[in-house]
């Protein structure tokens, strides 16, 4: 996956949570067989993220572990990833809502995330008199706005996050969390 290709390669990504529960630190949430990262009990919309600095990811699946081992029983229920170039606007990239994909036998799971729907090309009208269509406006594009270029970085992400919808196995709003991976496919900017 593209976190592991990174932290062994000694590449830049910074994980980060909303809250944390005890003396957990935020790397946790992305080393593999890890004691897990848990948010704190706050209500709903606690979150665990990670920021790939200059690397822009087109994800096709993700994957993490929730199991602890003095606080078994603390799985996620309902949750969603979501993507963002700016770790101001986010995309939802998938939602859960009572997933019980987590259980004391599956304790890492992968899930899939569909691409995204391309719209429909646009059709240039003429102005019904034989006159050349308009010239279209166009609209500054950004990855996180769009415009009439979003699709140059439609489904490329340089955040992701995922996001607490309720409560878990145990009835509490802890996030339980580590060896967060994403697949995809891996781009590298430069900095202007």
């Amino acid at each position: 996956g593209i976190v592991d290709f990174m932290a062994t390669r000694g590449l830049q990504m910074r994980p980060s949570a909303s809250s944390r529960w005890g003396s957990h630190d935020a790397k946790q949430i992305l080393i593999k067989g890890a004691t897990p990262f848990m948010t704190g009990g706050e209500t709903e919309g606690a979150t665990v993220a990670v920021d790939f600095f200059s690397a822009l990811v087109m994800p096709t699946a993700y994957a993490f572990s929730s199991v602890h081992h003095i606080i078994p029983g603390c799985f996620p229920r309902t949750w969603k990833l979501q993507g963002s170039m700016d770790a101001i606007l986010w995309t939802t990239l998938r939602e859960h809502t009572d997933d019980d994909s987590f259980d004391a036998d599956r304790q890492t799971v992968v899930f899939k995330i569909e691409p995204p729907a391309r719209p429909a090309p646009r059709a240039r009208r003429g102005g019904g008199d034989g006159s050349p269509p308009a010239s279209p406006t166009k609209k500054p594009a950004t990855p996180a706005t769009g415009g009439d270029d979003e699709q140059l970085c439609e489904g490329v992400y340089r955040h992701f996050r995922l996001v607490n919808g309720g409560p878990n196995s145990s009835g509490t709003e802890e996030l339980q969390v580590h060896g967060l991976e994403i697949y995809g496919n891996l781009m590298f900017v430069q900095p202007d």
